[in-house]
């Protein structure tokens, strides 16, 4: 069974022929490695992120110098303390049914008629 097989794929393929392929593929698979690398560097150093940061910042900063705004020293005089958080509705308020809804606007009256329009 076995011997028979591997004595067939010894005949379809004589083991030079193998190794040659073999070492051929390993040299097209070391050149596609490298020429990875160098179009990966070469696109690293086109978007290298810092220095386009910093160009950015620098032209956002002439700009709005050019329009008089200087963020930097009015940002310096704005509170740095976060308001608390925002207090729950009491829950009277949040099971208010429609005829409290109807009562509350019949309570504040007609509005006026520029808003009727």
């Amino acid at each position: 069974g076995a011997a028979k097989a591997l004595g067939a794929v010894n005949a379809a393929a004589p083991a030079k022929e193998v190794q040659r392929t073999m070492a051929q593929f390993m040299r097209e698979n070391e050149i596609a490695t490298m020429r990875e690398e160098t179009l990966d560097d070469m696109l690293s150093d086109v978007f290298d992120t810092e220095d386009v940061e910093a160009g950015a910042d620098t032209v956002t900063q002439s700009v709005l110098a050019e329009l008089g705004l200087e963020l930097d020293s009015k940002l310096a005089d704005a509170p740095t303390s976060r308001a608390g958080p925002v207090a729950a509705p009491p829950a009277a308020a949040a099971e208010a049914s429609d005829a409290d809804v109807d009562a509350l606007l019949a309570s504040l009256g007609e509005p006026p008629s520029a808003l009727n329009a």
